[in-house]
């Protein structure tokens, strides 16, 4: 029987997780000139807005722009930043 990791000691064979974060350099450039944002909860939640799909800059982002062209020719946006 294969032992278990038990969160303090990582074992090299385990699989990882399905846990994928969430960065976007184009929505720290965007926040960054933002006067409006300003603290990290104002800048957290633009962050978990963006995850979800709903980012506030998406009408100035060029990246969203390139997304949404994308999911014009293929039919269905699966992920928002490809």
């Amino acid at each position: 029987m294969r032992p278990k990791g038990n969160g303090l000691v990582e074992l090299v064979d385990e699989k990882p997780g399905k846990e994928r974060g969430f960065f976007c350099m184009e929505l720290v450039r965007l926040m960054w000139d933002d006067e409006e944002v300003k603290g990290w909860d104002a800048w957290h939640g633009r962050f978990l807005q963006a995850e979800a799909g709903q980012c506030a800059y998406r009408d100035r982002c060029p990246r969203y722009k390139r997304t949404m062209e994308k999911q014009k020719r293929k039919g269905i946006q699966l992920e928002l930043f490809t």
